[in-house]
């Protein structure tokens, strides 16, 4: 398997306005009932129901693909966390996937997201939008 072109076909497919609608879709659902604690609290059980709901998401949005190019979730897995070990921190599709087999990463995904949310919802100049397509309504409009 050629790692650089399953990567390359990965970023294609987290990027198609159908995944990005599920993630998205995903975020604008549970992002308010996802408990943020302080580092070293433990974690409330409500995130990790939040993270099997997603890990379902992801795994059925990959089966076809998956299938489609010839590898398992676990060949797959092992790739991403490989690309992520050498370095690789521009594939942003290696985050999902890594966010859907490890509780602590999913953590730090939604984390990401609740900060992106907060940056554009906070910025003039780009309020309302984010970088999975997100509208926002300001709360003075």
């Amino acid at each position: 398997v050629d790692t650089g072109e399953v990567v390359a076909q990965l970023e294609g497919f987290f990027s198609a306005p159908e995944f990005t609608g599920y993630v998205r879709k995903f975020v604008e659902e549970h992002m308010a009932a996802f408990v943020f604690v302080d580092e070293g609290e433990e974690q409330p059980l409500c995130n990790y129901d939040l993270y099997l709901k997603y890990t379902r998401i992801i795994e059925e949005q990959l089966d076809g693909f998956l299938s489609d190019i010839g590898i398992g979730h676990e060949d797959l897995v092992s790739l991403c966390v490989a690309e992520r070990g050498e370095g690789n921190s521009a594939s942003y599709c290696l985050d999902y996937i890594i966010a859907s087999t490890q509780y602590d990463a999913f953590v730090q995904m939604m984390w990401d997201m609740h900060h992106v949310q907060e940056y554009f919802f906070d910025t003039d100049d780009f309020a309302g939008y984010s970088c999975l397509g997100w509208v926002t309504v300001r709360a003075s409009e």
